[in-house]
């Protein structure tokens, strides 16, 4: 085979361009390309893939698939461990079944998570309804409480006996304590057709005294108990009672029946503090009606000695 010297030719005429060296390839020495090979062409010359190129090309898309697959093997890890922090949040969906068994599409979790706004999950109030203030039974603690703690106070009273005949009675009273002795002065005027006469009562501690009409003051040798005095005039709190409003904002009423003193009893109380305001007894078999005024309740009085 003669190898033929290659032609030069000078080519200027060719829009102008520098003189190009082509290489001529005789036909025994033409190598034809492999289809799996894929030419970098250059400006210049073309160069075809040898034949060595195949299988390094098929090792390079091996290898390079190994490490797609292991990317992927990674990310699937990856979107499983975040997927099962939001498993409060991200809906279950997308389930597919298979030989293997049942699973979850990750793909479908994640698109609905992307495509949904994840709000806070705001639990409703726990209501808790706070006793009513205004009930009878809540009123009715506070005037036990009241009566339970009263000391010292001053207190209005009127019986009318029917048929003319009334007494008004003004009673001041400390009960005492802390190596105070107890006080009590009583002033009551008695009323009738035929006229009115007072009497008046001081006690303090053992000593007691007494006058009649503006008299002379006079000692009384039995000592008053201080406490079963103002009790006659107190409500009896330990008796059945039934609450009713009054038609005002502060004030509670109270009706009863009195088994103990055999009357019928009707209470205002103030029902911010239970202390009693105004009550009404009357009798039943006499239907004498007593009328009860706490004008002073745990406030301080002036008790002295009349001599």
């Amino acid at each position: 085979m003669t190898m033929h010297q290659p032609t030069l030719r000078d080519d200027d005429e060719y829009n102008g361009r520098e003189t190009a060296h082509l290489a001529v390839i005789t036909p025994e020495q033409e190598i034809t390309p492999s289809p799996l090979s894929k030419p970098e062409p250059t400006e210049a010359t073309p160069i075809y893939a040898t034949a060595d190129a195949i299988p390094r090309a098929a090792r390079r898309d091996r290898r390079r698939l190994g490490i797609l697959l292991a990317t992927l093997a990674v990310a699937v890890v990856l979107v499983a461990v975040l997927g099962t922090g939001f498993a409060s949040t991200v809906p279950t969906r997308g389930i597919v079944t298979d030989s293997g068994g049942t699973h979850q599409s990750i793909a479908s979790d994640l698109q609905a998570t992307a495509s949904a706004q994840i709000l806070p999950t705001i639990a409703p109030p726990h209501s808790v309804l706070a006793p009513d203030p205004n009930t009878g039974a809540a009123v009715q603690s506070r005037l036990i409480q009241a009566v339970a703690t009263l000391r010292t106070g001053e207190i209005g009273a009127t019986v009318d006996f029917g048929n003319g005949m009334r007494t008004v009675t003004d009673v001041r009273f400390d009960f005492g304590g802390d190596g105070s002795a107890a006080r009590f002065a009583i002033t009551r005027v008695y009323g009738s057709a035929t006229g009115t006469h007072t009497q008046e009562l001081i006690a303090i501690g053992d000593h007691t005294w007494q006058r009649v009409d503006e008299g002379a003051w006079s000692i009384v040798s039995v000592p008053v108990a201080v406490r079963e005095q103002v009790r006659t005039l107190l409500p009896n709190v330990n008796g059945a009672m039934d609450f009713g409003p009054t038609g005002q904002n502060t004030d509670a009423a109270f009706g009863w029946s009195d088994t103990d003193r055999n009357a019928d009893v009707t209470l205002t109380v103030d029902g911010a503090t239970g202390i009693p305001r105004h009550l009404q007894q009357v009798t039943r078999p006499t239907d004498a009606t007593l009328a009860v005024t706490y004008t002073g309740w745990n406030t301080a009085v002036d008790i002295r000695a009349p001599m």
